[in-house]
């Protein structure tokens, strides 16, 4: 996994937040919100495009792939592709895995 740097403080909280495989990611807390960080902490440590950062937030907050498809325009199918890589990536292999990591992580 490739080292995370950010603009946090440099005496700031740190919280380990989420063991996935061999991966490690470590949350560093500095009074700001989890969820607007999440982009950034998503793409960094995880490599996620912007696209599926948008799809993985949208289902950890309880869309529906449906939803999700509707809300972006696109089709069923292209968001299920989308899931299909954020899985890979993440190293989970269902949708309630990635909620209840990102649920714990991000604390949306």
């Amino acid at each position: 996994m490739p080292a995370v740097t950010s603009e946090f403080e440099a005496h700031a909280d740190v919280d380990i937040v989420a063991v996935v495989g061999s991966q490690l990611l470590v949350i560093v807390h500095s009074g700001r919100r989890w969820h607007s960080s999440a982009p950034t902490i998503l793409r960094t440590a995880f490599g996620l495009s912007i696209a599926e950062i948008d799809v993985a937030l949208a289902l950890a907050r309880g869309e529906t792939r449906d939803e999700i498809a509707a809300a972006r325009r696109t089709s069923v199918q292209t968001v299920r592709a989308q899931l299909k890589s954020i899985f890979a990536k993440l190293s989970v292999t269902r949708e309630i895995e990635l909620v209840t990591m990102f649920g714990e992580t991000l604390r949306l």
